[in-house]
This record gives structure tokens, C-alpha cells and sequence, in this order.
């Protein structure tokens, strides 16, 4: 069995989840239990195999959320993709022994090589006591093959339904606008605008654009439409403004996501001189 063996008290009962790895149609796939009654008379409520394709899934970690929401997090791989670190999860309403369609925290972009015969033991799925709904998951990728460079993955997820009031994902910028001041006519001055997700669900950015004479320059955090932002999470984006000519320059920054107040708007200003 992998770690956690999680256990979670309810008001008339107790539960546990955990998983571990199987040979399955001639892959590695993930098996997954749900038991009642952990430390008495134990019974077993549901299990299944995790195997939606030929993928390799292996190094998982199971926890529940206050609402009986399993969250289920591994490592996948083939002989065509690098190491990624993917989850899936259920609802009691789903049907039993089965998960949903799985997504992906992170593609690897490299692979162990050799003189290692371990991975991801450090792997593990939490449930945030801050809101009994939010899952945290923590594995092994692989930004460049070689031996002895693995990365982290830090991701999180939440079930809309968590909590009763529903969820999904929810933007906060700081600042809220952004403005330079007077600036010598065509050099360049820089600004950041700190990008939170402070839902309980992925945010998936569609679109990033600037107006005026204002422009976005990429960095190691930025936000990105390839970059889905955990719950929870932050990224960056840095405007940079070179006024074009004398006076008053105003332009927008705008942010389309899967927020429900997408699209989002930051002004952007500063007197060119």
C-alpha cells in the first residue's frame, strides 16, 4: 500500500482511502479502495482500477474531502511521454468504483535515466484544513532526463460542490491598476501585477492582452495560457510602458479566464515627457 493510508471521521462513522500499484492489460495502473470502519469492523465500501488507456500510472496517493469526494493523484508515463504528474477523483454521486477523467498538474519535459532505482516516494494527496475541500498533491517530474535533477510538482484541486455552496476558481489582482508616472518618450519602465486564484478550482487563463502603449514581458512566474493556475496559486505579469510620445498615455491590461468575472481589466496610465 501507498502512502497515506487517510483516514477521516465522520459524525456516524469513519472512512479510509488508499491505493497502491497493479499489473492491468499490460500496464501499470493504480488501484484504489474506500473501507468503513478502519479500526473495527472493517468493510469495504468500493475499489476499482484506475486504467483509462495504456498510459503507466503508478506512485499514487489517496485522501477524501469532508463531503466523501476522493481525490486520487499518481505519476503516468509510456514509451512515448516523459514522466507527468496527472489526478482524477469521484462525488458520492458517481458510480461506484469508478473515477472520473483524469487532468494533468504537469507534463514532464524529461526522463530519469539511470543509477536510480526510486521515484516519487515522497508522493502524497492532503486535504487542506484551512477548508476541509481543497486538495493538495506533491510528486516527481522530470524538467530534463538525467539523474539526480527531479523537480517538484506543488498542485490543487477542489470539488465545485465542497462545502455546499459550490465553487470554481476566482481572480485576484494586486495592484488593481497600475500607473508610471511622468516617463522620458521612448524608454521602457516595468510593473507587476500579482495574479491569484483565490477559488477552489483550477484556473484556466484563455487570453492575455495590453492596449496602448503598454506591452507584456514573459518571465519564469508569468501567467500564461498554457499554464493552468492551482487553486490557491499565483502567477505574475509584467507590463512594461515607453510612451511613444508627450502627454497622457492610458491602455488596459486584460485577463480572459474561467473565472465568472472574466474578463478582467487592469487600467493601465502614465504622461509620457
Amino acid at each position: 500500500m501507498m502512502y497515506r493510508f487517510a483516514i477521516r471521521h465522520f459524525s456516524d462513522h469513519d472512512r479510509a482511502v488508499f491505493s497502491h500499484a497493479v499489473a492491468s492489460g499490460g500496464q501499470v495502473a493504480v488501484r484504489w479502495y474506500e473501507i468503513y470502519d478502519p479500526a473495527g469492523a472493517v468493510t469495504l465500501n468500493q475499489q476499482g482500477t484506475f486504467a483509462p488507456d495504456s498510459t503507466y500510472r503508478w506512485m499514487s496517493s489517496a485522501a477524501e474531502d469532508k463531503n466523501g469526494d476522493i481525490g486520487l493523484g499518481y505519476s503516468a508515463s509510456s514509451s512515448s511521454i516523459h514522466p507527468a504528474v496527472r489526478f482524477t477523483g469521484r462525488v458520492p454521486s458517481d458510480p461506484s468504483g469508478t473515477m472520473e477523467t483524469e487532468a494533468s498538474f504537469i507534463e514532464g519535459t524529461g526522463s530519469q535515466t539511470s543509477g536510480l532505482a526510486r521515484w516519487g516516494d515522497y508522493t502524497a494527496m492532503q486535504v487542506d484544513p484551512s477548508d476541509d475541500c481543497t486538495f493538495w498533491y506533491v510528486d516527481q517530474y522530470e524538467k530534463v532526463s538525467g539523474t539526480f535533477n527531479w523537480a517538484t510538482s506543488i498542485g490543487s484541486f477542489a470539488f465545485t460542490g465542497c462545502g455546499g455552496g459550490g465553487g470554481g476558481p476566482a481572480v485576484t489582482l494586486v495592484p488593481t491598476s497600475l500607473s508610471w508616472g511622468k516617463r522620458l518618450v521612448g524608454t521602457s519602465y516595468t510593473k507587476t501585477v500579482t495574479l491569484t486564484n483565490s477559488g477552489s478550482a483550477t484556473l484556466n487563463i484563455s487570453g492575455i492582452t495590453t492596449s496602448g502603449d503598454f506591452a507584456l514581458i514573459t518571465v519564469a512566474k508569468s501567467c500564461s495560457t498554457t499554464k493552468p493556475v492551482a487553486a490557491g496559486g499565483s502567477c505574475v505579469l509584467k507590463v512594461t510602458f515607453k510612451p511613444t510620445q508627450v502627454g497622457l498615455r492610458t491602455g488596459d491590461l486584460v485577463i480572459t479566464d474561467n473565472a465568472p468575472t472574466s474578463p478582467q481589466d487592469v487600467p493601465l496610465s502614465g504622461t509620457g515627457k
